[in-house]
C-alpha cells in the first residue's frame, strides 16, 4: 500500500467440513493443513452447515475471524482492501458455486459481511465476481447478493485454450467487451463501480498436463501471432467501459503463471517486451503511478434504510423432522415473521421473530418452531418457509419437507430424473453448468424420452465457434460417493445425429476427472443401453480411479466442426438420458467392449 497498490484478497476457503480442519486446545481452530483443494471439495453441504446454527458455524466463524484480524491491522493505517468472497460463484469448482441454490449463496455472503462488520471491520470495498463472459443483465444478478452488501460489481474470465496447438481468433475480446458494457451498465444503475476482477491467458501445454497460465514459448496469444498487444487489450476495453482496474492473476512458478517475466536485463519470458510496452503505455497506471494514498480527504457513503433480509436456517430443500429454530439477518426492520405452509394440509403457521442479542451478527432475528407446531402442520415434501418483515414477504424458500426424510435414488444411481417433485427446475438446480463464451446447456424432465420411471433428463445443448474447441456441459455433486461394489456405469441414450463429441465424466475425491467419449454413437438416432466399464474412464492426469470416493458426475458436449465447413459453426440440439446407474457387469460382457471402452446392449442389466 505505501508503494501505491491496490490490496486485494481473495479467499478460497475450505470446506469447514473437512477433516483437515482441526480444534486446537484453547477452542480455536487450526487451518494450516488445507490448500487450494479443500475450497473444490463438494462434500457434505458445506455451504449449508456454517451459517448461524448450523453444526460447523464455529470454524466458519473462526476463518472469518483471521479475514478480520488482517483487516482491522490495514484498518489501523487507513489501507482500504478490496475482499472478493465466494468468487466464481457460477461455477461448478467451488463448494460455493452452483452446487448451492442462489437463495443460499446470497444468505452467505450477506453473512460474511455482517459478521466482519460486527467484528468492527469497515475498510473492506466487497467485491462480486461470478464468472464471465455475461450475456445478459439478468444472469448476472441470478445471484448478486443486493446494494447493501456491494461495492464492486466484477466479474472473473479468462482467455482458455484448452487444446494443443491452438490459435486465437480473438473471440475473447469481443466476448470481454460485452460482459463489460453489461456489468458497468448494471453497475452505473446502482450506483456502483465495476471492474475485471480476475483474468489471464490459460493455454494447454504440449503434454496435455494443465493449461495453467501462459506457456514458455508459442502462446497464441503473442503478439507475433495476432498482431495485438494482449494486455493493452485488455486495457483499452476495461476504460472504454469505465472499468478503473483489472486484475491479472497471480505467478506461480516456470510452468504456472499469467504475467510475462524478465529472466534477466536482456532476456525473458517471450511476451516481456509486450508487457513493457503496456506499462510504459499513458493509459495504463500501476502502483507507482497511483499517489492516492493520503491525498483522499473524505469518503462517499450510501446510507441504506430500506429493509434487507436473509435467512440463514434451515435453508432449501431442508429436512425438519424435529424443534427447530429459524434464523434470520433482517437489517431495518419494526416487525419479524416466519410463516410456515403445507400445501398438501393446507395449515399454515405464523411465527413472532426476536432479536437475538447474543448472535454473531448484530441483526440475526429468531424464532422456534416446535414439535407440536410442526406435528399439526403435517407431512410434506414441499413446504413453504416465508420470510415477512414489515408485513411484506422478504424471502421464500420451497420444496421443504416436513416430518419425513425425502425420497432419495438408489445408491446406486447417478441419475435417473425420477426424483425432482415433477419440477424441471429442481433438476437444473441439482446440476453445476459451465460454457465456453457462446455456448449453453441445460437439464429438462423429459416424459416421453425415456426409458422406465415417470421421467427421462433432455440435455439441451448449444455449441457455438469460429473454429476452435468449445464445450459446454452439466456438472452433479454425488451425495453418495462409494461405488466399490460396482464394476460399470450403465446409462440408456438417445442420440442426436449431430456427431459433437459427448463426454461422460465422474471426479473423485482428490479432484482429478476421469472421462469417456461416447462420440461415434452421437452420429447416429438410435437410442440405445450403452455399459461403461469403470476401467474405460481415464484419468486427466493418469491416475487411477479410485471406485470408493466418486464425488462428482457430468455430461459435457465438445464442438467438432464437420470437414470442409467454414465459417462460424453453431448447433443447438438435445441429447436423452436416462437410467444412469452403478452396475456389476459380467466377465463374460466385458468381453464385449469396444475400441471406445463402451459395450453396447439391446436391453438394461
Amino acid at each position: 500500500a505505501k508503494q501505491g497498490a491496490l490490496i486485494t484478497l481473495s479467499a478460497h476457503m475450505p470446506n469447514f467440513t473437512n477433516d483437515k480442519i482441526t480444534k486446537n486446545e484453547d477452542g480455536t481452530y487450526n487451518f494450516t493443513a488445507c490448500d487450494f483443494s479443500e475450497s473444490k471439495d463438494l462434500s457434505n453441504q458445506c455451504a449449508e452447515q456454517i451459517l448461524s446454527g448450523g453444526a460447523y458455524e464455529k470454524q466458519f466463524q473462526a476463518y472469518l475471524d483471521i479475514i478480520a484480524e488482517y483487516s482491522l491491522a490495514l484498518q489501523k493505517e487507513d489501507v482500504p482492501v478490496l475482499f472478493r468472497p465466494f468468487h466464481e460463484n457460477t461455477g461448478s469448482w467451488f463448494w460455493w458455486g452452483t452446487s448451492i441454490s442462489e437463495t443460499t449463496y446470497r444468505s452467505l455472503y450477506r453473512y460474511t459481511a455482517d459478521y466482519l462488520k460486527a467484528k468492527g471491520v469497515h475498510n473492506i470495498l466487497y467485491v462480486y465476481s461470478p464468472n464471465g463472459p455475461i450475456s445478459t443483465e439478468e444472469e448476472y444478478l441470478e445471484r448478486y447478493p443486493g446494494d447493501e452488501y456491494v461495492d464492486i460489481l466484477a466479474f472473473d474470465y479468462y482467455d482458455d485454450y484448452n487444446t494443443y496447438p491452438a490459435t486465437s481468433d480473438g473471440t475473447f475480446f469481443q466476448h470481454l467487451d460485452t460482459t463489460c458494457q453489461i456489468i458497468s451498465s448494471i453497475a452505473k444503475k446502482h450506483g456502483k463501480l465495476s471492474a475485471i476482477s480476475e483474468t489471464g491467458v490459460r493455454v494447454m501445454k504440449a503434454d496435455g498436463s494443465d493449461n495453467e497460465g501462459l506457456l514458455v514459448k508459442d502462446n497464441p496469444v503473442a503478439k507475433s501471432k495476432t498482431g495485438t498487444n494482449w494486455y493493452q487489450r485488455v486495457s483499452d476495453i476495461a476504460k472504454k467501459n469505465d472499468m478503473p482496474y483489472y486484475l491479472v492473476w497471480a505467478n506461480f512458478g516456470e510452468t504456472n503463471f499469467y504475467v510475462p517475466y524478465k529472466y534477466n536485463e536482456t532476456h525473458g519470458q517471450e511476451m516481456i517486451n509486450e508487457f513493457i510496452d503496456y506499462y510504459n503505455d499513458d493509459t495504463s497506471v500501476f502502483a507507482d503511478g497511483t499517489n492516492f494514498y493520503g491525498q483522499i480527504k473524505e469518503v462517499a457513503t450510501t446510507s441504506y434504510t430500506n429493509p434487507s433480509s436473509y435467512i440463514m436456517n434451515p435453508l432449501e430443500q431442508a429436512v425438519i423432522k424435529k424443534a427447530i429454530t429459524f434464523r434470520a439477518g433482517v437489517n431495518h426492520a419494526k416487525s419479524v415473521q416466519f410463516t410456515l405452509y403445507n400445501p398438501d394440509t393446507k395449515k399454515k403457521c405464523t411465527l413472532q421473530a426476536k432479536k437475538n442479542t447474543k448472535g454473531k451478527i448484530e441483526n440475526e432475528y429468531t424464532a422456534t418452531l416446535t414439535k407440536k407446531q410442526l406435528n399439526t402442520l403435517g407431512k410434506t415434501d414441499k413446504a413453504v418457509l416465508r420470510l415477512v418483515v414489515n408485513g411484506k414477504v422478504k424471502n421464500k424458500l420451497t420444496n421443504i419437507s416436513l416430518g419425513k426424510e425425502k425420497e432419495q435414488a438408489p445408491k446406486n444411481v447417478f441419475e435417473n430424473f425420477d426424483f425432482y417433485l415433477d419440477d424441471s427446475e429442481l433438476l437444473k438446480n441439482s446440476y453445476s453448468g459451465n460454457s465456453a463464451a457462446g455456448c449453453s446447456s441445460n437439464w429438462l424432465l423429459a416424459k416421453k424420452n425415456k426409458k422406465d420411471g415417470s421421467y427421462g433428463g433432455r440435455f439441451h445443448y448449444v455449441l457455438d465457434t469460429t473454429g476452435n474447441e468449445v464445450w459446454t456441459g452439466q456438472v452433479k455433486t454425488l451425495k453418495n460417493n462409494n461405488f466399490s461394489k460396482y464394476n460399470a456405469m450403465e446409462l440408456w441414450v438417445k442420440p442426436d445425429g449431430k456427431g459433437q463429441k459427448l463426454v461422460v465424466q465422474i471426479a473423485t475425491e482428490s479432484g482429478e476427472e476421469f472421462e469417456v467419449y461416447l462420440t461415434e454413437l452421437m452420429k447416429q438416432k438410435k437410442a440405445q443401453y450403452v455399459t461403461i466399464p469403470f476401467s474405460s474412464f481415464k484419468g486427466k492426469n493418469g491416475g487411477t480411479l479410485d471406485t470408493s470416493k466418486i464425488t462428482k458426475f457430468a455430461i459435457w458436449c465438445n464442438s467438432i466442426v464437420p470437414e470442409g465447413h467454414e465459417g462460424k459453426f453453431h448447433v443447438e440440439s438435445s441429447i436423452y438420458f436416462d437410467g444412469i446407474k452403478a452396475v456389476k457387469a459380467s466377465k463374460k460382457l466385458l468381453k464385449e467392449v469396444n475400441k471406445d471402452g463402451l459395450i453396447y446392449e439391446k436391453s438394461s442389466k
